[in-house]
């Protein structure tokens, strides 16, 4: 974490990388055709762009479409989609699936969306390269995360909140003091953890891991009661306070709408479109190692970089590592792997719960690596002097 000592080097580096991800996440913004989930998304941002240009409020907070997602991120996507002419619906032949992009009436709509979905993406891997430059490149390259954060999904604005409140922890516990600079690094952290489960809920899973890592942090670093518990009882206060202001769904009728919200997922995986698919349990490793143009011919062209299964590789190598090192990144790690596995509703893009933790690991084993082969070439140079 800590090769570039100069911070100024370490912003530069930050922004050539996360330009770079911006750049092959526009082109592939540009280049794939239309996904399943964004005849959802799209109409929905839609929705909440006319709920806004008329101020009705009381539509924006009773909106039923997609309940089972908290709707940051999509009232997000409405406010970028005021800047397109205005249009009162949506229909399904407008923007209908698996189309290349020219052949679609709504395209400036999706590719508006699109291109702030890449946005997202791009400052999230900023931060991650203030921390791990290397690990930003191989968020920045990684095909899966390209793929579902140049898409109107809903990935790429929790994935951004996840690893700036990840930024902010990091921050906070190289402080040594409890002063006014500490409480902010962790207010920021709340904040943006906050905002990443207030965009889809998988996401509070590195949210737990985050906030255990508060846990950890005040009560090893710190000797008094209060130094111990009030810090991460206080950030998790101001997290539950955000969360509810960035849900609407939760405005009104908080916990039978949050609850209904909750229910789908767990009553999802019984339902046909789960079960015909019969994925495996293993089907998330797969995920992750197989470059998205290997498994989908069709949209290769939208991809140039096909590292997928080295970048598996080295977070292998650097498991050991991350957990001496970053317990926090381990912990996400294991909670993310564990629910993938496990999960039954088994979708491509839940694996981008975990890609910025396998990034990480993947960063240490490349680091890990480059100790070990110099330490190997130091010994053999040893043993030839005479």
């Amino acid at each position: 974490m800590d090769v570039i000592k100069k911070p100024f080097l370490r912003l530069i580096l930050a922004l050539v990388i996360s330009a770079g991800a911006l750049v092959l996440r526009l082109y592939a913004a540009s280049s794939l055709i239309t996904d399943y989930d964004e005849s959802v998304y799209v109409p929905i941002a839609l929705d909440y762009a006319n709920f806004i240009r008329e101020g009705d409020l009381k539509g924006l907070v009773w909106y039923r479409e997609n309940l089972e997602h908290p709707v940051f991120q999509k009232i997000l996507y409405g406010l970028v989609l005021l800047t397109q002419d205005p249009l009162k619906e949506i229909f399904p032949h407008d923007l209908p699936e698996l189309t290349p992009l020219n052949q679609v009436d709504a395209k400036p709509w999706l590719l508006a969306l699109r291109q702030f979905s890449a946005l997202l993406s791009a400052v999230g891997i900023f931060f991650l390269g203030l921390l791990h430059p290397a690990a930003a490149v191989f968020l920045g390259i990684q095909t899966v995360a390209i793929r579902y954060t140049s898409q109107a999904y809903l990935e790429s604005l929790p994935t951004m909140c996840i690893l700036i409140s990840y930024y902010c922890f990091v921050k906070m516990i190289r402080l040594a003091d409890l002063d006014l600079k500490k409480w902010l690094w962790l207010s920021g952290s709340a904040i943006f953890l906050a905002g990443a489960v207030a965009s889809k809920y998988p996401y509070g899973l590195p949210g737990l891991a985050i906030g255990m890592g508060w846990i950890f942090h005040f009560g090893s670093r710190y000797k008094q009661c209060a130094k111990r518990v009030f810090p991460p009882v206080i950030a998790g206060v101001i997290s539950l306070i955000f969360f509810f202001m960035l849900d609407p769904i939760v405005w009104v009728r908080s916990w039978d709408r949050f609850w209904e919200s909750l229910a789908f997922h767990f009553n999802y995986t019984g339902r046909h479109y789960v079960i015909s698919a019969a994925l495996p349990y293993y089907h998330a490793l797969s995920v992750l190692i197989t470059p998205v143009p290997q498994k989908y011919p069709e949209i290769s062209s939208a991809f140039f970089i096909q590292l997928d299964f080295l970048i598996a590789v080295l977070a292998l190598v650097g498991l050991v590592r991350t957990a001496r090192r970053e317990p926090v990144v381990m912990l996400w790690t294991v909670l993310c792997l564990v629910f993938l596995i496990g999960w039954q509703t088994r979708w491509d893009q839940h694996v981008l719960i975990i890609l910025p933790a396998l990034s990480i690991c993947a960063a240490n084993g490349l680091v890990w690596l480059y100790d070990y082969l110099r330490s190997r070439l130091h010994r053999k140079q040893k043993l030839q002097q005479p």
